[in-house]
């Protein structure tokens, strides 16, 4: 009994030894919390990304704002509030608001704005929130709950879903996977929207 009660007090000290090493003197991880003044953006913050530098963007309600690690910058968008932020294979970062989608592109001095391509689609289309971003096969896919905007070389072309019950969307191989609140999926696919069978088990 003496030897099962020291082999269990000798694992416990091991493991509180290899636990002190990954914290502070107070028992807390190491963590740094920004506020909104230090970051020069807003109060909310959606989504985040690295690209392959190990630059960070964050799609935030004042703009997108980038951090290399020393230095906040907030990188101002024509609609102000960005839901989504995301970055394909060529380090692009992309992002999606409400009514309006783009990327980001340096100027002539190298600094990144934001270029819309909202003049892209007709001016009498109506979308929300672009709240999810893909790139497949070197197309990116803006989605929102009314329409999916399919971006090639600033080319866009417009798939319009003919439902209103838009749950979530995925990028599953080649396709977008789009579930709905009625349990219905839909498949795009090579320009095409179809529906698949699904079962609720």
């Amino acid at each position: 009994m003496k030897k099962i009660s020291l082999t269990i007090l000798t694992i416990v000290i091991g493991f509180a030894s290899i636990a002190q090493d990954v914290v502070n003197g107070y028992g807390i991880p190491f963590v740094t919390n920004y506020d909104s003044e230090k970051i020069n953006g807003g109060e909310q913050t959606w989504a985040g990304v690295q690209d392959k530098r190990g630059i960070l963007y964050f799609a935030n309600q004042n703009g997108v704002v980038e951090y290399d690690g020393h230095y906040w910058n907030l990188i101002s968008t024509i609609g102000g509030n960005v839901d989504y932020v995301s970055v394909d294979e060529k380090g692009v970062v992309h992002v999606g608001l409400d009514g309006d989608f783009g990327y980001l592109f340096p100027n002539d001095v190298g600094t990144l704005e934001y270029v819309s391509l909202k003049n892209r689609v007709p001016d009498t289309l109506q979308f929300g929130r672009v709240g999810k971003i893909y790139t497949i096969n070197g197309k990116t896919y803006y989605c929102s709950n009314e329409c999916i905007f399919v971006e090639k070389n600033d080319s866009v072309e417009v798939v319009q879903l003919p439902f209103d019950d838009v749950f979530f969307s995925y990028a599953v191989g080649d396709s977008i996977v789009i579930s709905r609140h009625s349990g219905n999926v839909n498949v795009l696919y090579d320009g095409k929207l179809n529906e698949i069978e699904s079962k609720i088990i």
